[in-house]
């Protein structure tokens, strides 16, 4: 596996890094093409509006349909059942992160290393100091 470091660029402006590991056999062109696949569909995502589920109660309030029977009842609820469940799958679509899209397109998790080792960095309050964490450049910390 090979460690790849994607950083977010937002209208030139450096908005984070995401690693994540790519399997050896994977080319370059490889990694930019489902990187650059997993950035257009949060894009979209993004851009949807996702809607409000529609609400559907437990059980059908029969006594709201006297001209109708039991079952007619019941077979139009289980119809509102399941366009609520199509709906609640298809928000839960969109609302991944650019992780779990990366995850799911064949880069592993660094979690996903058996050997690997978790290890906090405790830096106090520090309020209004500037730290520098890596290469990049120095945060702020005024409201910790």
């Amino acid at each position: 596996m090979r460690l790849v470091r994607i950083l977010h660029d937002r209208c030139n402006e450096w908005d984070g890094t995401e690693h994540v590991l790519a399997p050896d056999d994977w080319d370059m062109d490889k990694v930019y093409d489902l990187v650059d696949e997993a950035v257009k569909e949060c894009i979209v995502a993004a851009k949807e509006e996702i809607k409000e589920l529609p609400h559907v109660p437990y059980r059908p309030d029969y006594s709201q349909f006297p001209d109708k029977t039991v079952r007619e009842i019941n077979a139009e609820h289980a119809v509102k059942v399941e366009a609520a469940k199509k709906a609640k799958t298809e928000r839960d679509e969109l609302t991944k992160t650019f992780r779990q899209r990366l995850l799911n397109k064949g880069f592993k998790s660094l979690d996903a290393d058996p050997d690997s080792v978790e290890v906090t960095a405790y830096w106090g309050h520090g309020h209004g100091l500037n730290f520098r964490y890596n290469n990049s450049e120095a945060r702020k910390f005024d409201s910790l």
